[in-house]
């Protein structure tokens, strides 16, 4: 299982882009509107799709 993480905080759209494709694709994103630190966003992700047992977890970061 594939899961998806935006951790962008930086660039405008990155967020909503990363979503719609993610979902086009039907694979599971994590990220948050609130939320400024892409570490706290980052690590929330991982812990989160780690409790359902996915075996891949992409990181989107700004870097």
């Amino acid at each position: 299982k594939t899961a998806l993480v935006c951790a962008d905080t930086f660039r405008a759209g990155a967020f909503d882009q990363l979503k719609q494709n993610a979902t086009k694709a039907r694979i599971p994103f994590y990220g948050s509107y609130t939320e400024s630190d892409p570490l706290v966003i980052a690590v929330d992700g991982v812990e989160t799709f780690r409790k359902d047992n996915f075996e891949l977890i992409v990181v989107d970061t700004s870097g």
